[in-house]
């Protein structure tokens, strides 16, 4: 068997079949392994002494603190997080490769010392090179300590960088059978079945709020479940048990959910919506109240609207409409479409159509889609011509993107916006994180 195939490694790789064997058996009985630890007693008096230092920005003395606690306790795995973390902020996040060639030789010096330690042979990895480089160190680190599931973690991220998801998901099975008590762990094993097996993540997902019933994991679940259910009932039921049994001032998880369920109400009960907005508004987080405060103001002068408009007043509907300061983060559709319903109540479709077809070049949401559709045939437009106008309009206000030439993160070669022209070219700003 080619193990270094198996575990998507390079030839050449310096990774052992022995410990890639070992890697296949973390479920036998072992002893004798370096066990992440949560710090000796006089290893936390420094660690405390680093945090307290860290938060005044004394980042010398911080790294300073940080670093004896990892000599008293070279398992100390927080001490360790926040010694990287601290040497990014001494260096600077711009000179990222510098830090990390910096901590390659630190840890290279510890690891000669202490040659057992899982912990170091872990961020040895989260410092590589590349993700080969990276995953060689990570495989040490769970062959000394099969219950180190942060290395199982990064295993499956790079897994998932090559695109095998199989593979990915094998590392997050292993790491949640490795910390069976780790909320974080759980999580991530079943959010690793939502594209390819929605009963087996909605039926683990459900169990990991079953078994951590006060944990933001359990939140997190329940908040994923309901942003991704392919109905509004099943929307409704999770995101409305997310609000009952997780207050949004004590679950970040929570507060985000309102906003999806605030978009849920606003499609087809109006009068929930601006229940709950108003009541986020009062009783919300501290730090999202103007937020909602802005939402709140949307959906009461939606409200407005709608009674003028039904009164035959479409201009003063409109009117109330356009004083709206539009929030930032929150689905406007419902602003657009009752600002189209006010014109043609005016007698002014072609202004309808116009709003809609510009939201649609550039915002194609299925809801603004249909609208515009719906009042194209009112104005007996095909939808052949209003594919046309679309392109049209598109065409008009497209711009050249920037050129670029980056380094694959992979493999280190680079690719060019040159190399692609004439090809539809995808952005994504997040991955790899």
């Amino acid at each position: 068997m080619d193990f270094r195939k198996a575990f998507g490694l390079k030839p050449g790789t310096c990774v052992t079949a022995c410990v890639l064997v070992a890697l296949l058996c973390v479920g036998m009985p072992r002893v004798g392994f370096a066990q992440a630890s949560k710090g000796t007693p006089a290893a936390r008096a420094q660690f405390e002494r680093g945090q307290a230092a860290a938060k005044q920005k004394h980042t010398d003395e911080a790294l300073a603190a940080f670093r004896k606690a990892i000599e008293i306790d070279p398992a100390f795995f927080d001490a360790h997080e926040q010694f990287v973390s601290e040497t990014y902020e001494q260096i600077g996040y711009d000179k990222r490769p510098e830090a990390m060639a910096k901590l390659r030789a630190l840890y290279g010096e510890w690891i000669a010392a202490h040659p057992k330690n899982a912990v170091l042979e872990y961020f040895l990895g989260t410092v590589g090179e590349t993700p080969d480089k990276a995953d060689a160190h990570f495989i040490r680190a769970v062959e000394l300590d099969p219950k180190l599931a942060q290395a199982y973690q990064k295993l499956s991220f790079h897994a998932e960088m090559r695109g095998d998801n199989a593979q990915s998901r094998a590392f997050l099975k292993k790491a949640a059978d490795a910390a069976p008590d780790d909320p974080g762990s759980a999580f991530y094993y079943a959010f690793s079945f939502d594209e390819t097996d929605v009963a087996q993540w909605t039926r683990l997902s459900l169990a990991l709020v079953d078994r951590f019933p006060a944990n933001e994991r359990a939140a997190q679940a329940l908040y994923w479940l309901g942003v991704r259910a392919p109905t509004e009932p099943e929307q409704l039921q999770y995101l409305e048990r997310l609000k009952r049994d997780y207050p949004v001032t004590k679950f970040s998880w929570s507060a985000s959910g309102m906003d999806t369920l605030f978009e849920v109400y606003a499609k087809s009960n109006p009068d929930k919506a601006l229940a709950l907005a108003r009541e986020m508004a009062t009783s919300g987080r501290a730090d999202d109240r103007d937020q909602w405060k802005a939402i709140l103001a949307m959906q009461e002068a939606l409200a407005t609207s709608r009674d003028l408009v039904a009164r035959s007043k479409g201009a003063d509907g409109l009117a109330a409409l356009e004083a709206v300061k539009p929030p930032k983060y929150t689905r406007l559709v419902p602003l657009h479409l009752a600002k189209a319903n006010a014109e043609n109540s005016m007698g002014q479709p072609q202004k309808a159509y116009d709003r809609l077809a510009d939201l649609v070049a550039t915002e194609p949401v299925p809801d603004l889609h249909a609208a515009l559709m719906e009042q194209a045939k009112r104005m007996d437009r095909t939808p052949a011509q209003v594919t046309a106008d679309l392109k049209a309009r598109r065409d008009k206000q497209a711009k050249p993107a920037e050129e670029f030439d980056l380094e694959n993160y992979l493999d280190g070669s680079k690719a060019s916006l040159a190399k692609y022209r004439g090809k539809v070219v995808l952005l994504n700003f997040w991955y790899p994180g």
